[in-house]
This record gives structure tokens, sequence and C-alpha cells, in this order.
């Protein structure tokens, strides 16, 4: 990729594997972000890694368009999360978005699970992330997330609007499955039932299965949360969605699925080697 290409995007990342080992190859970020080290939960074996973007603005604003490039190689596999929930502000009028495309190759596995958007009154934020490839892909979970939160205005009547689109496409990138949501201000209440927190998760590999599905929505529902999934269509996967009270237990549901998941990826990661 070249330096102008590179400028297209406020993050790019690449992983590849050598040796059963997945390491982070290439990387350019800009405003607004920074990119913590590889941290490997297994010192000896180091198989995972995990990746922290973090922000060094105060959130996202009016117009802002933010672009991101995940590029992970032939079995390679990460865990990558942002440092904390992102506040959305009021878009006055205007709109922000944040666009990610995370492309696969054979035998890799990416578990792309950010934490919340807090979404604040006059919010008009969209929120995108296409997994491109999956058929190759041994592991595949994207979530997205948010919270409505503004402490000085009625929740029946607050004014925003969220957008999230998550899809899985072939390496043509021809859509397979694509989860879509618009939740809007004045409806969010009564379609919510009250509950605050809302995350919705996809899911590709042999590893998810029913039961699978099934265990999470049961330790979802410990949680006080509320759970349920579905398959995607041309057998792209499943779709979990949940239902939080606060932010508090919607960052549990979101380690949760992290807790269930990225093991698998570790389990795997020494199956093949690439040099």
């Amino acid at each position: 990729m070249s330096r102008l290409d590179l400028k297209h995007w406020n993050a790019y990342l690449q992983f590849r594997s050598v040796c059963g080992r997945s390491i982070l190859g290439k990387q350019y970020v800009r405003y607004p972000y920074h990119v913590t080290r590889p941290l490997y939960d297994d010192l000896e074996q180091q198989t995972v890694p995990k990746i922290i973007l973090q922000s060094l603005s105060g959130g996202i604003y009016k117009n802002e368009k933010l672009s991101h490039e995940y590029d992970i190689q032939n079995n390679a596999k990460v865990d990558i999360r942002t440092q904390g929930s992102t506040i959305v502000h009021d878009a006055q009028e205007g709109k922000a978005s944040s666009d990610t495309l995370i492309r696969v190759g054979s035998g890799s596995s990416i578990f792309y699970i950010p934490e919340p958007q807090i979404i604040f009154d006059g919010a008009n934020f969209w929120n995108s992330v296409e997994v491109r490839g999956i058929e190759n892909a041994e592991h595949a979970v994207v979530a997205d997330s948010f919270l409505a939160y503004d402490p000085l205005v009625d929740p029946t009547v607050r004014e925003f609007q969220f957008t999230t689109a998550s899809c899985f496409s072939d390496v043509c990138g021809n859509v397979l499955a694509i989860d879509k949501s618009i939740i809007k201000g004045p409806s969010y209440y009564r379609v919510m039932n009250g509950y605050k927190g809302y995350v919705s998760v996809m899911f590709h590999g042999q590893d998810f299965t029913e039961t699978f599905l099934r265990e999470c929505c049961r330790k979802v529902e410990v949680l006080g949360a509320i759970g349920a999934y579905s398959t995607l269509p041309r057998s792209a996967g499943y779709s979990l969605k949940a239902l939080t009270v606060d932010g508090a237990g919607l960052s549990a549901v979101l380690n949760l699925v992290r807790n269930m998941s990225v093991p698998l990826g570790n389990r795997m990661a020494h199956s093949n080697y690439e040099l």
C-alpha cells in the first residue's frame, strides 16, 4: 500500500503469522489514534495478540469521518479492542461516521469487539464494519454497541440517530449477510422497553454453533440482560443481540463475548505455521 493510499485511513494495521505467532507487520495511524504494542496473555506461546486502539480526542464530533482498515493475512489472529467507551457528541444538524474494513486471509481469526458508543442528545452517527473474505476465515467475531445517555434530557423525547451496519462479505466484496439497525431518539425508549444498552454481535466459524450461542444467551441473562440469537443468511454464521439496563451491564456482556470467543483462536493458533 502506497503512502498516498494510507492517507485515506485514520488507522491501517496489517497482521501476519510467523511460525504460529501473530505479529503486527505494518501500521499507520494518524489523528485521533494511537495503537498499543501487541499484548499477549500467553507469554510463552504468544498466540493471539491483543491490540488496543486508543483515541486521543474527546470523542466523535460533528462532521467527523473516521476510516479504518485491518488486513489479517493468512493464519494470522488478532483481538482488536478500544481503550474505553467513545462519546458521540451533538452533531448540531451535521453527521459523523466511522467506517471499518477488515480483510481476512485463509485460516485467519479476527475478534473485533470495541467498547460501546455513548450517544449524546443531538448525535447523528453512522458506524459500519465489513469483514471481507469471510469464506476464508477460521473465526470472525464483530460487535457493535451503544448506550443512549444525556442526564439533562427526558429519555422519552431525546433527539439522536445511531445507525449501525455490520456485514460479512466474500473476497470479491459481495455481501453475504448484513446486520443493520437505525435507532432514533423518539422511538428508542419505547422499542427498548426501558433498557439503556444495546449490543449486536456477528459470529462466523465452525466453533460457533447453536450450542455455543445458547450458552452465550444463558450467561447474558445471568448478567441481568436479555439475549437472543438467530442464524445469518447464506450459512454466514450467527447473530446475537442483547439489551442491558446500564453501561456497566453492557461492558459485562462485551467482556463475556470476548472471554468465550478469543480462547478459541488461541486453541487454533498453532495448527498452521507460515513463514
